[in-house]
């Protein structure tokens, strides 16, 4: 029986190959750039791949579209997809048809691609997107060649799933005590929310949503508008006041929640990296700032460079005057306040926050630790009552960009005590919508920091499409 172990892993080929893997992730992000949509080339990237038998490719843009929200239904079936046409758009199927015309070339029976062939893809797509498409696929066959001759050991999920994410979400839920709403569509959930009805000293009662999900290939169709439509009329026949949206980027993108929609107009962004541009984690926080600003007309971003103003720590006269009650504070007291109060100004004037930072030693940086220490005060930020802490900074959300040399998943992942110190902390001031996106392995060598760079770039991609939408 013949050897069909890997004959060289992934890293391995990209330390070896020098200069290839940026060179076809160049050629990737080229047709990225072009304005294609992203599901519909993880599509076609996996239809080729099935067609040249590379399982690497077509575990990995399973994976891919997995992330981006592809419906199950299409990725079932994509390989048999001219008999479900009531499951592939007219856009797709021109567009898989391109595909496998140009990936059976060696088997066309006329010379190269016949001209009906390319008459049917200009009938959904501009010349020049049938160029950027036919770029997709010229790329996808090199990796697809390369991928069979080495044999690279296909990227299967750790924990990958039974069922598809919808259904996975709704047993969670159902298991966790959550009330769900869906909105089906042809015998099959397409979106759905989970919710319990809770209540604090600072909301009463209130509708916890702890999960809102679209299909990505619906988003057009508003169903996040109908999920909280759903949503706020069940908190109203429940007598809550409030949502409190616990989904990602929900609140840092769009802020629609209370029953009247309060859209964001101001983010704060606390920039934490000494390494100025070089910074991962800075990086990554302008392209979230370019989406942002993209989706949120006239936003107002406040920036506070913890690297360009380095904050001090907390002195003996800071403690002191912090623990004096504010009637009885003197100007020494007020002057040794004075720059937490401008900071704590920054996050009241704010809709949200965007923390960039790196990871250090496993957790926060010295330099966003004193800016904890200066904005989490009590009595200012927090107020202590019988029932514990209860934070006056509600109704805004938090996004944390960290970038880390190691890896925080997988076998051999590193523990995370970033996250959920940010979450506790920023729950003590009544912050409870803080989420992350990571850039890992960034350590590597500048194939490993693209690669990285490129996978936040998608993950942040398939959040936003999960957002839902406003009128």
């Amino acid at each position: 029986m013949e050897d069909l172990s890997p004959r060289m892993d992934y890293s391995e080929f990209v330390d070896t190959a020098v200069g290839v893997a940026p060179a076809l992730q160049a050629l990737g992000k080229a047709v990225d750039a072009s304005g294609l949509e992203k599901p519909l080339t993880e599509l076609i990237k996996l239809r080729a791949s099935q067609i040249n038998g590379c399982a690497f490719c077509v575990q990995f843009h399973l994976n891919l579209a997995r992330k981006l929200r592809v419906a199950p239904a299409k990725l079932d079936l994509v390989a048999v997809w001219r008999d479900t046409p009531a499951v592939f758009t007219p856009r797709e199927r021109a567009a898989l048809g391109w595909t496998e015309a140009l990936t059976t070339l060696a088997r066309a029976a006329g010379h190269g691609v016949e001209d009906h062939e390319y008459d049917a893809v200009l009938e959904h797509f501009s010349r020049t997107e049938v160029t950027f498409l036919t770029a997709a696929v010229a790329n996808i066959q090199a990796w697809n060649r390369i991928a069979v001759a080495m044999r690279f050991a296909p990227p299967v999920p750790a924990a990958a799933a039974a069922e598809d994410e919808l259904a996975a979400r709704w047993r969670r839920q159902v298991a966790d005590g959550y009330r769900l709403i869906a909105v089906w569509r042809e015998g099959a959930p397409v979106a759905l929310a989970g919710y319990r009805l809770q209540e604090n000293l600072v909301y009463g009662p209130f509708l916890y949503v702890d999960d809102l999900v679209t299909d990505a290939n619906l988003r057009s169709s508003g169903l996040g508008n109908v999920l909280m439509s759903h949503l706020k009329a069940e908190a109203e026949r429940l007598g809550c006041a409030r949502l409190v949206l616990d989904t990602p980027l929900c609140l840092a993108l769009w802020h629609e929640h209370a029953n009247g929609g309060c859209a964001m107009t101001t983010l704060l962004h606390v920039a934490v990296s000494p390494r100025d541009d070089r910074s991962h984690s800075r990086r990554g926080a302008k392209w979230v700032i370019a989406q942002l600003a993209e989706a949120v007309g006239g936003l107002r971003v406040i920036e506070r460079d913890l690297a360009a103003t380095p904050l001090p720590h907390p002195s003996a006269g800071f403690v002191e005057a912090s623990l004096t009650p504010d009637a009885d504070r003197t100007a020494a007291h007020r002057a040794a306040l004075a720059l937490s109060e401008t900071l704590i100004g920054e996050l009241e004037a704010a809709d949200a926050v965007l923390i960039s930072t790196p990871v250090h030693n496993y957790t926060v940086p010295s330099a966003l630790k004193a800016w904890i220490d200066l904005v989490v005060r009590p009595e200012r930020t927090f107020r202590r009552t019988p029932k514990g802490k209860v934070g006056t900074l509600t109704d805004r959300s938090v996004l944390v960009v960290s970038a880390s040399g190691g890896n925080f998943d997988g076998a051999h992942a590193q523990t995370d005590f970033l996250m959920p110190y940010l979450r506790y902390v920023f729950a003590t001031v009544g912050i409870h919508q803080v989420e992350g996106i990571r850039l890992q392995n960034t350590a590597r060598g500048a194939d490993s920091s693209m690669q990285a760079f490129e996978s936040f770039r998608q993950e942040l991609a398939a959040r936003m499409l999960l957002m839902p939408l406003v009128a």
